[in-house]
């Protein structure tokens, strides 16, 4: 699966239900200026600006859009429209964050 959400055009980050990155696409980590194992088990709060932000909240409510910032590697912040949806991803119900 790894091989396909690196094909795709759309950025793609996958995380467990407590929020724990589990995968992001090349495309997204080459926007970010990351490494995968820059932010693989990291929580995605440690990437996403917002202050309010709750991953529960997307768990709650997939396919919900909103809009978050994301702080590149350089501290460059950047905007998406992103949606959301729960999807198995090796062997487990995951969250998938689609950042447009």
């Amino acid at each position: 699966m790894d091989n396909f959400l690196n094909a795709l055009n759309e950025k793609i980050i996958i995380t467990n239900f407590s929020g724990e990155i589990l995968f992001c696409n090349y495309i997204l980590l080459k926007k970010l200026k990351f490494n995968l194992s820059d932010i693989l088990n990291l929580h995605i709060s440690n990437l996403v600006f917002e202050k309010e932000f709750s991953i529960k909240e997307l768990c709650i409510n997939p396919c919900k859009e909103s809009i978050i910032n994301l702080l590149s590697k350089d501290d460059e912040l950047i905007k998406f429209n992103i949606t959301t949806t729960i999807d198995n991803y090796k062997g487990n119900s995951s969250l998938f964050i689609i950042f447009r």
